[in-house]
């Protein structure tokens, strides 16, 4: 089958949230990097365990699952113990107990890695493995809407892009979210790339209420995903990278 880049085609996934859920959560991956030799995959079954236990919490797919090291790549080639299909395989089998509850999946620089080179989009591969339909899936960026069938109807707007920050300063990573409130309108954005789980919020704007005639202060929040790496030993460690 045809690799899923070039044919992505609705950005957002509107998701209807039964009337007798009060809390909804939501387990954003990111960052996994399987196949380095310092992927953690104890910690990923920690967050895996936390969907057993919630059986209402959704998931998130935010790029760089894969490894997908190429020879123009950062790093070394000898970081990569797994090989792009067996990486597949792996996460293909933790993965699709979950698979209904996948929301929204975008690629990450990892992923990009092998179309730019003439390959397949691993992540749309993996998603076609997984049995997540075409419009759940973003390419690079899209918006995943969650709501409430209650009788306010609330309703909350993620967006979702990997990111493209170098920086490893602090404050970088949510920089980097914040150029994406200029892209799109939204109650929460997420981004990974940086591996640094940091958040700011609430923060707030004055969004115009037509339908009403007021001039509310809306809050919102920028959030950056971590990563399941332990750098030690690592080309990260060596160039000071998180």
């Amino acid at each position: 089958r045809p690799a899923r880049r070039g044919s992505v085609g609705k950005r957002i996934n509107v998701v209807r949230v039964a009337a007798d859920v009060d809390d909804l959560r939501g387990l954003v991956l990111s960052d996994l990097h399987v196949g380095h030799q310092c992927f953690d995959e104890k910690m990923l079954d920690y967050y895996l365990g936390l969907l057993d236990n919630d059986p209402n919490m959704r998931v998130l797919l935010l790029g760089d699952l894969h490894e997908t090291k190429m020879r123009k790549s950062k790093g070394l080639l000898s970081e990569q113990a797994w090989s792009l299909p067996g990486q597949r395989k792996f996460l293909t089998r933790k993965l699709k107990p979950f698979a209904d509850r996948i929301d929204g999946a975008v690629m990450g620089n990892h992923e990009y890695r092998s179309p730019d080179e003439g390959g397949d989009d691993p992540m749309g591969v993996l998603c076609e493995c997984l049995g997540v339909p075409e419009d759940k899936y973003f390419g690079h960026f899209g918006c995943v809407a969650y709501c409430s069938d209650k009788p306010r109807r609330i309703a909350y707007r993620l967006s979702l892009k990997h990111g493209a920050s170098g920086g490893t300063m602090v404050g970088s990573g949510l920089n980097a979210v914040h150029r994406q409130t200029c892209n799109i309108e939204a109650d929460i954005y997420v981004e990974g790339h940086v591996h640094k789980a940091s958040c700011a919020g609430p923060l707030q704007r004055y969004v115009p209420d037509l339908h009403n005639g007021d001039l509310p202060a809306t809050p919102y929040w920028e959030i950056t995903n971590g990563s399941l790496l332990n750098a030690e030993l690592s080309y990260a460690e060596m160039k000071g990278y998180p």
